[in-house]
């Protein structure tokens, strides 16, 4: 793992994070709290339809970075699920806090 990725898995051991075998938490984590510099990374090593994927099916996107992220990729935003209002009300009954 990069100096520059350990400062997004600071809740883990960085070392133990495979960037392949975890690639899509590794492209989530960016897509929530990277910043220009790790986009420029996650571009430089993940392809765009893999990024796009884990924006659309990603649970663990706020609503801000999936905003964010689905007009930057020209995603619509009704197949992001985690934008779709009905999982919204769902994670709230499950979680009310």
């Amino acid at each position: 793992m990069t100096k520059l990725l350990k400062k997004l898995f600071w809740e883990t051991n960085a070392d133990n994070i495979n960037l392949k075998k975890n690639a899509n938490q590794v492209i989530e984590k960016i897509l929530e709290l990277g910043d220009i510099e790790h986009v420029k990374w996650m571009q430089q090593n993940y392809p765009q339809d893999q990024v796009t994927k884990v924006l659309i099916s990603s649970r663990n996107l706020s609503r801000r970075s999936a905003n964010f992220w689905a007009d930057y990729f020209q995603v619509p935003k009704n197949n992001v699920i985690c934008l779709i209002r009905q999982l919204q009300k769902t994670q709230k009954v499950l979680w009310p806090y």
